[in-house]
């Protein structure tokens, strides 16, 4: 019994964190929306530096927290398979749908 309450709460946290890098994900996506917004507008509003600085820094912020956040879910994940927890399967899922979609802000990130 103490085992399973042990799984549920490390699936629990496990949740928590993906939860986080979900969060960082959508405002990474609002935040790449922004950034791309003033790229464009940049030229027009030079005087408007302090804006720019303000998106550019939140911007990273945003992708340092994801790539922290990330790599947390993935040393969790990576753990709770090693165990094979049926129950867990599920956050497992979860996990690669989250390193698919940051695979994709990365290589949107570098360009390609």
């Amino acid at each position: 019994c103490f085992l399973k309450v042990n799984v549920l709460i490390n699936a629990r946290k496990i949740l928590a964190k993906y939860m986080n890098v979900k969060r960082a994900v959508d405002r990474l996506a609002s935040l790449c929306s922004d950034v791309e917004d003033l790229k464009g507008t940049i030229p027009k509003y030079k005087d408007d530096a302090e804006k720019v600085e303000t998106y550019l820094a939140e911007y990273e912020h945003y992708l340092a927290l994801l790539q922290r956040n990330f790599g947390y879910l993935r040393d969790d994940a990576k753990k709770m398979q090693r165990k094979e927890d049926r129950s867990l399967r599920k956050v497992i899922e979860e996990y690669y749908k989250a390193q698919k979609l940051f695979t994709q802000y990365l290589k949107a990130e570098a360009g390609e």
